[in-house]
């Protein structure tokens, strides 16, 4: 009778303990979300504020190309940096979906990329374009190195503007940018020259990347 109280007893605290861990895990993965999505929000009300900028852009007014000079560069350091966050989430989570806010992350990253080619044509700025195709569900050592080169080519070279893109998540948009500039694999790097993009099908250095983009 004793032991069957202390099994009755251990089944309790073992059971106390796992709704506690998941109130815990639910807790601290909703604080992760919730701001993540509010970056997401952020990032996307700026990139409207550029679009209707641009909308009033007259060719080569240098003060408005100034100040979207400095929205872009901000938006492209916050997208960059929410990039790992939402990869990190979706790897370890549990107990939320990260899909949608996976996929509005991207669809944010590709508005910016088109805001940032209209900002280019507009302002002649000598700011270049450099897309990363890499692969987001299955395991890429080489993707994961390329992707760490860029990291030290964003540094060594403020003026390149990098866009990151999964090659094997299901969305049209990133389809048609694989189609646009002759994608077929991760990881991959295009330089885009516009109209005379560099598609490099394999892991190349900073040095590399930035001899042809230009630093």
């Amino acid at each position: 009778m004793v032991r069957a109280d202390i099994f009755i007893k251990a089944g309790i605290i073992t059971a106390v303990l796992l709704v506690t861990s998941l109130l815990v895990g639910n807790y601290v993965e909703g604080m992760a979300y919730t701001k993540m999505s509010d970056a997401l929000l952020k990032i996307n009300e700026n990139s409207e504020a550029i679009f209707i900028m641009q909308a009033y852009l007259q060719e080569n007014d240098t003060r408005a190309c100034r100040m979207l000079e400095q929205q872009i560069d901000t938006i492209n350091a916050d997208i960059y940096s929410l990039r790992g966050q939402v990869e990190a989430q979706k790897s370890t989570s549990v107990l939320k979906d990260y899909n949608s806010i996976r996929r509005e992350y991207f669809l944010s990253n590709a508005r910016l990329l088109s805001l940032t080619k209209q900002y280019l044509k507009l302002c002649n700025s000598n700011d270049k374009i450099v897309l990363f195709f890499y692969s987001a569900e299955k395991e890429c050592p080489e993707c994961y190195a390329q992707g760490r080169i860029l990291d030290d080519v964003r540094v060594r070279c403020s003026n390149i503007k990098v866009f990151s893109f999964p090659t094997d998540v299901d969305m049209p948009m990133i389809k048609s940018f694989m189609a646009f500039y002759g994608v077929s694999k991760p990881p991959s790097v295009v330089v885009d020259l516009q109209g005379q993009d560099v598609v490099l099908e394999k892991v190349s250095s900073a040095n590399e990347i930035i001899a042809i983009a230009g630093c």
